[in-house]
């Protein structure tokens, strides 16, 4: 962790919380601890025997478009990595 191009956090917006930790926690034994959080519901993922969080889970309103995984990356200089996605296209 911690080095250019590692997941640095995952995190999950979903209309349904509950439903996706009954999903994501019998899939991979994950469980979810409740963050305080002034944008509405959030939630700390921990893997099974993980001591630090390994992203998170935050309801979305109903009816909002967006709901899905985001995948944070590390990177070693992000004004230089902006200006290659720039080059890039």
């Amino acid at each position: 962790m911690n080095r250019h191009g590692d997941i640095l956090w995952n995190e999950l917006l979903t209309h349904d919380a509950e439903a996706a930790q009954d999903h994501y926690g019998a899939l991979f034994g994950w469980t979810f601890e409740p963050w305080p959080s002034v944008i509405g519901r959030y939630y700390l993922i921990r893997r099974p025997g993980g001591r630090h969080p390994i992203g998170g889970l935050f309801e979305w309103p109903q009816g909002e478009p967006g709901a899905g995984w985001f995948v944070y990356l590390g990177v070693d200089d992000l004004d230089r990595r902006i200006v290659h996605m720039r080059e890039l296209g």
